[in-house]
């Protein structure tokens, strides 16, 4: 299933304050910044940068060999 941009505030504002206390952030943090659910639970507090507005994520699947990252900019939401 593919959601449409203008679709994406709707289905988070389902979800806000329903399930567990961390399906909400996981699932903005997933959809705002395209991480996988393995890659957003490597993540680590010092990993978010607000004043850059960019998140570091921690990938395993470009490379077996090392570990490598990427910066992904947040948006505003």
């Amino acid at each position: 299933l593919y959601l449409r941009k203008e679709e994406m505030p709707q289905l988070l504002e389902g979800l806000r304050g329903k399930g567990p206390a961390w399906l909400y952030p996981m699932v903005a943090t997933a959809a705002y910044t395209g991480a996988r659910r393995s890659e957003i639970l490597r993540m680590h507090a010092a990993d978010v940068d607000l004043a850059a507005g960019t998140v570091l994520v921690r990938e395993k699947k470009r490379s077996r060999k090392q570990r490598t990252t990427r910066r992904v900019s947040l948006t505003p939401a």
